[in-house]
């Protein structure tokens, strides 16, 4: 329970339960489309009640307790939770949950560390452990060895900056490819470009140094030299390639007319680009960003929505922009395999079909997803389960 007198978190608990104990953290990732249905005072109360009710009757040995809203934790007695921790995952979402009699299925995500001599350390390593699974879009994940990591996380952080605030420190940005394939045809149909630093022979990835650079406003630049990468490395080649372009480089004009330049200068290029646009849609922000897209289809360049599913604006999104293509966001991919989730997709699918647009699955990490997603008309996939990203030199040579 979060104590209002100093910000600190209250664990009900005490040292000597701490054996065989886990402290997990759960997030309900769907939060605020349910409040929208809902009293926000009602969704803590249900939320709150439900989840205690149905762990008490479905987990044992297990002690729920509320953070805020959209976040729980709850405390698992269990020898054997690295092994048992999917089952548990599983009863939780699979379990029902009502309001009004309409039942709500609840998406959610999980931290999971074992209890330390210093308590308030445990919640400090499974919320580490809960931004690290949201990060790699995966239902849950542990925390091990939180000392010897969070020195290297301090390390790293404060090299990072150091490096990019150099007055060349862009230099040791690379672009990483990720195949997007015909699932049908078995073949590589473009490439998406990723980001990374290459500081000191070490590979940093972009969730250790975006929030930096954002910081010191270094966003824009990354994009327009990712851009100038593949003109130039695929400037005598026929491949397809997609850049991620976020909602605030759109909404900068200069940015807008360097794009425009570059894409005038490199017809050749524009048509083998597609821009996948990332983050919330704010229809306030129509007139800039329509006008945006039709500015790159006259140019013949793509453009695409990612991340599509993740909220519910998206679905303006498709309504306002004439896209040609939808990526489907990792979270709805990831739960697949349950027939509600399996259903709302099949809507998407359809809804792209009949107006033209092409569909693409993200972190797709095993046959059984791929056969599946297949099965339900996505044919273009993405994900380990065809290949992590790489190098220019690892992907091309």
């Amino acid at each position: 329970m979060l104590n209002q007198n100093n910000n600190t978190i209250d664990l009900p608990f005490s040292k000597q339960d701490n054996k065989n104990s886990a402290l997990i953290l759960l997030e309900i990732d769907n939060i605020q489309d349910i409040i929208k249905t809902h009293c926000q005072t009602e969704i803590k109360s249900f939320t709150t009640s439900a989840l205690k009710y149905n762990l008490k009757n479905h987990i044992e040995n297990s002690e729920l307790f509320y953070i805020q809203d959209g976040l729980y934790g709850f405390i698992l007695k269990n020898k054997n939770l690295t092994k048992n921790i999917e089952v548990i995952y599983e009863k939780i979402v699979n379990l029902s949950y009502q309001i009004d009699e309409k039942y709500i299925l609840l998406e959610c995500t999980l931290g999971i560390s074992f209890f330390n001599k210093i308590i308030i350390n445990s919640f400090e390593d499974a919320y580490a452990a809960l931004t690290e699974a949201k990060r790699q879009k995966k239902p849950y994940s542990f925390l091990i060895n939180s000392k010897k990591r969070t020195t290297e996380n301090i390390d790293t952080v404060a090299t990072i900056r150091q490096h990019l605030m150099q007055d060349r420190g862009l230099d040791s940005l690379v672009p990483f490819f990720q195949p997007i394939v015909d699932y049908e045809k078995n073949e590589i149909v473009k490439y998406e470009m990723l980001a990374r630093l290459n500081i000191n022979n070490k590979i940093i990835e972009p969730f250790a140094f975006m929030n930096l650079a954002k910081e010191l406003k270094l966003k824009n630049k990354i994009l327009l030299k990712m851009i100038n990468y593949a003109i130039v490395m695929f400037k005598d080649s026929n491949i397809n390639f997609s850049i991620n372009i976020s909602l605030a480089s759109i909404l900068n004009r200069k940015v807008r007319q360097e794009i425009c330049t570059l894409m005038r200068e490199h017809p050749g290029s524009a048509q083998r680009l597609t821009l996948e646009i990332l983050e919330d849609y704010s229809s306030e922000h129509n007139f800039i960003v329509d006008n945006f897209i039709s500015t790159m289809k006259s140019m013949q360049v793509r453009v695409a929505i990612d991340d599509f599913g993740a909220g519910e604006a998206n679905f303006l999104r498709l309504v306002n922009f004439n896209v040609d293509c939808i990526k489907i966001d990792g979270s709805m991919i990831k739960n697949i395999d349950k027939a509600e989730m399996s259903s709302i997709v099949k809507l998407i699918v359809d809804y792209a079909k009949e107006h033209k647009k092409n569909v693409i699955a993200e972190f797709v990490e095993n046959e059984r997803m791929a056969k599946k997603l297949y099965s339900i008309g996505i044919k273009y996939m993405q994900g380990y389960y065809f290949a992590k990203p790489l190098s220019y030199k690892d992907t091309f040579c």
